[in-house]
């Protein structure tokens, strides 16, 4: 966790460097580092030769609190890019400082101990119990250890043999049990279970699913699978659509990367499953006693009502992150539907969704399949009973959890101190904000904009007949009318400022005349556009009147930030300050790997 803090809703930009997620500072020892012989690399397109700091090396002091090369780093890449100074020796030497400054309030906040009031307090205790279980899911999850060698030389083996399967499906555990027994003890055969149990489309081959690869099957179940010999079954296993059993029917070799190259890929492959395993037990524990029963079709009707809130996709420019932000919408009759139960309390599709709309779409998990939505729930009905597992662990004995802990506590400290002696005694007067608005005129003229319409078509002939059509008159909403009713969701009106970054931009706003219609294209998808400029905006300077508020915000900003440099300049005084500014250059300023984290944060 690395909370941003914000002040009376007044964060400045020094703020932002001087006070976002950098962590209180723990002695370290400036030792040389233990890291083996690499091959050289480039930073920034100078050669890493040896000349660069070891992580453990302190860069600044403030009395017992030191700034080392690992959080430099780590605290630079974690800052907002707005306003980050540059990776040049001024900018790494206004990082330092406003690094130092932070600590400088920090210390004077705590010494200073202002009460806090309600709200503070239940930040912290809200803090806390995210803090708690966090650090749960952390120590028992994240936190895997490396599987041994034979596992991993076994799995290489998985990946070498591809599988024939058949599958046959059930819609509970003892269906699957009844069933395997069935068929091990000769009462039954592969088929009459396939056609007994199947979906429809797969009783016709038996629950045939031909040739399948180790990687291309879920992991946990892929590594039940391939343990199994040709004509053997599996126990029942639990996938994303419910209880199954597997029967491998051939096994063939193929043709891998030899095992150093391979190594790492079944490594990480057998470290996540092994975090999965255990995210599983301490839901299990988190269970245990709760006497949760859910209503499966409830959970498989819900679930189909869901789609994949963020997917990742590639167009011709790489991949891309589509995030839909859509939340199903369920008649009243259906929020009333019981997901689970448990003693003393149910959710249902109604709690679901509450939930669910309060999540930043970016962050909302995928509730599509029964599985997952399971999860989901189970996650939401046993959050109090983590904080009591990680309590009875005794995590808030935990180094890690008191560091940050108390490190929230001094963020709102800070805030509390620097609200009181700088914020607090800023005033704007209205000449003053008349004053600086005609100093930033310039600033508040409003950008070009256009107003257009487009036809989208698959060739350019079809785009050539729609500007025929509309230069002899056509009527242009018809046509699109006709567009949205096909189906045809590119065709359109949109406005555009001459800002955004948009297709045929120059075209629109520096070639085109409002009336002129052109054929555009092809664009990256190779259709072709049919545009009709309708209205040109040249811009326009606001009035003192339309901004009033924003002058005012950025005059307080300036007074504000001006005030808090002059406090913190009475503060440095009273402190013992060391800064090798001289070694900035020697920083290797790259983004931390997961290793580095592993090895230097919370030290």
């Amino acid at each position: 966790m690395r909370p941003i803090l914000r002040l009376s809703g007044r964060l400045l930009p020094v703020l932002a460097v001087l006070l976002a997620a950098v962590p209180a500072l723990s002695p370290a020892a400036d030792a040389p580092s233990s890291t083996p012989p690499r091959a050289v690399e480039y930073v920034d397109g100078v050669p890493d030769t040896g000349q660069f700091l070891p992580d453990t090396a302190i860069l600044a002091s403030v009395n017992d609190r030191k700034i080392s090369v690992f959080q430099f780093r780590d605290f630079y890449f974690l800052s907002d890019p707005q306003i980050r100074p540059g990776t040049d020796s001024a900018g790494r030497a206004e990082f330092l400082t406003n690094m130092i400054r932070k600590e400088v309030l920090g210390l004077t906040a705590l010494s200073l101990d202002p009460p806090l009031d309600f709200a503070d307090r239940a930040t912290l205790r809200s803090f806390r119990r995210t803090l708690l279980s966090n650090r749960l899911f952390e120590t028992n999850v994240l936190n895997a250890q490396a599987p041994p060698e034979d596992s991993v030389r076994r799995v290489f083996g998985y990946y070498q043999r591809d599988l024939k399967l058949r599958i046959v499906h059930f819609n509970d555990h003892e269906d699957a049990i009844k069933a395997r027994r069935e068929l091990l003890s000769g009462r039954a055969t592969w088929e009459q279970l396939s056609d007994r149990y199947n979906p429809p489309g797969l009783r016709p081959n038996a629950g045939e699913l031909g040739w399948s690869s180790f990687e291309k099957v879920p992991t946990g179940l892929a590594l039940e699978i391939w343990k199994t010999k040709p004509g053997q079954v599996t126990p029942p296993l639990l996938g994303a659509t419910g209880w199954q059993i597997f029967q491998v029917v051939e096994s063939r070799k193929r043709e891998i990367p030899e095992y150093h190259i391979f190594r790492p890929v079944v490594e990480s492959l057998l470290r996540n499953n092994t975090a999965e395993l255990n995210r599983r037990a301490i839901m299990e524990e988190a269970k245990s006693g709760m006497g949760i029963r859910y209503d499966s079709t409830n959970v498989v009707w819900a679930s189909s009502r869901f789609s994949q809130a963020v997917s990742f996709g590639h167009d011709g420019a790489g991949q891309t992150i589509n995030i839909d932000e859509r939340v199903p919408e369920f008649e009243p009759a259906d929020t009333a539907r019981v997901l689970l139960t448990w003693k003393g309390g149910r959710l249902t599709v109604g709690d679901l969704v509450h939930a669910y709309s309060d999540l930043a779409p970016v962050m909302r998990p995928a509730l599509n399949t029964p599985e997952l939505l399971r999860d989901y729930v189970d996650a939401l009905v046993t959050s109090p009973r983590m904080i009591e597992l990680a309590e009875k662990r005794g995590l808030e004995k935990d180094p890690v959890f008191v560091r940050r802990y108390e490190r929230k506590r001094e963020e709102i400290l800070v805030g509390k101190m620097v609200d009181d002696s700088v914020f607090s005694r800023i005033s704007v007067t209205k000449d003053e904000r008349l004053a600086w608005y005609q100093k930033h005129r310039a600033g508040f003229i409003t950008f070009p904009s256009v107003r257009y319409a487009l036809v989208i078509r698959d060739s350019k002939a079809a785009a050539d007949s729609i500007r025929d059509r509309l230069e002899k008159g056509a009527d242009l909403a018809a046509i699109l009318r006709a567009d949205s009713l096909a189906g045809n969701t590119f065709s359109g009106i949109q406005t555009t400022r001459s800002n955004e970054s948009v297709a045929y931009q120059k075209v629109l706003f520096e070639e085109m005349r409002p009336g002129q219609i052109r054929v555009l294209g092809p664009d990256a998808n190779r259709h072709f556009a049919c545009v009709k400029l309708l209205e040109f905006d040249p811009g326009r300077q606001k009035s003192y009147d339309e901004v009033e508020g924003i002058v005012d915000e950025s005059v307080r900003n300036e007074k504000a930030e001006a005030a808090l440099n002059a406090f913190i300049a009475r503060l440095e005084p009273r402190y013992r300050i060391m800064a090798r500014y001289d070694q900035l250059m020697n920083v290797r300023l790259t983004v931390p790997k997961q290793a580095e984290y592993d090895q230097y944060a919370e030290k």
